[in-house]
């Protein structure tokens, strides 16, 4: 059965076969089925924010149609429509615009405007990465295999306005916005936020939150995959030795100069001040 634009919209929308967190081999046997053409994309060794030990992506085609489906660990991740998407959406309204993109929190449907895609994922808790990522399998191109480095424009102490100026063409959709309940330990007596989109590292989009202090720059987290952290541990346990502290949550290195955090997969940076107080309310 060739898979029309209905199809390929109920399959991106409906189909149970191709909800995220399906097994690979059920979604790839539906595809088989329902497609025209299926193309294979293996990435190995995988290095995406989600998937441990396998990548894998398959490309469906009929007609104008085509439907990229994600796996990590044989997992289904997600799935991306491009085309005419017209009959893809939802009848009712977004839920959230957010620059670019109409989010549809109850179908974890995101319509990327200026890319003119729709994607589903497995939650909206995964939007803050794949919702900015181009997938290179879409050209034929190879996954990036550049190291993963910390954003060189990190300067403790920096002021908002520096800070703005330095992500300027780094992030793919950037807001500076206070807070109204201050709550950072170095007890400012005010606090500004800037949120960061698609921030590339390693070859994927990132979100950075870079927390101000009276107009100075005090903290930071930097949103990874949850398939990142034991790589990170493995490199910073290199870089800057064995863990100082590791709990359920957190994994500290070097006494609190940078954190990995667990059941939020983030990386969190503080200025000498903060770190100062993290190692005393560590040790109590």
């Amino acid at each position: 059965m060739s898979l029309t634009l209905l199809a390929a919209t109920q399959a991106l929308l409906l189909a149970d076969a191709l909800t995220p967190g399906t097994d690979a081999n059920t979604a790839e046997a539906w595809l088989d089925a329902e497609c025209d053409r299926v193309e294979t994309h293996t990435v190995s060794p995988t290095h995406h924010p989600f998937a441990l030990e396998s990548e894998r992506h398959l490309l469906c085609e009929t007609g104008d149609q085509r439907l990229m489906v994600s796996f990590a660990d044989d997992v289904l991740l997600q799935a991306e429509l491009r085309g005419d998407l017209a009959s893809a959406l939802p009848e009712s309204e977004p839920d959230i615009q957010f620059g670019p993109l109409r989010i549809y929190a109850s179908s974890n449907l995101i319509h990327d405007v200026e890319r003119d895609r729709v994607l589903r994922l497995t939650s909206l808790n995964e939007a803050t990465l794949l919702a900015f990522w181009d997938n290179p399998s879409w050209t034929g191109q190879q996954a990036s295999t550049s190291p993963f480095e910390l954003p060189a424009e990190i300067r403790f102490g920096a002021s908002l306005e520096e800070m703005e100026t330095a992500l300027d063409g780094r992030c793919q959709m950037q807001r500076t916005r206070p807070i109204e309940e201050v709550w950072l330990l170095t007890e400012p007596t005010e606090q500004h936020q800037i949120d960061c989109f698609g921030y590339e590292i390693a070859g994927y989009p990132r979100k950075l939150e870079m927390v101000f202090g009276d107009g100075q720059l005090e903290q930071i987290w930097l949103i990874v995959g949850p398939a990142e952290i034991e790589r990170l541990r493995a490199r910073y346990t290199v870089e800057l030795g064995a863990p100082t502290q590791e709990s359920e949550t957190y994994i500290v290195f070097d006494d609190w100069a940078l954190t990995l955090r667990k059941d939020v997969p983030e990386i969190l940076l503080g200025s000498d001040r903060l770190q100062a107080i993290w190692r005393v309310q560590g040790n109590e």
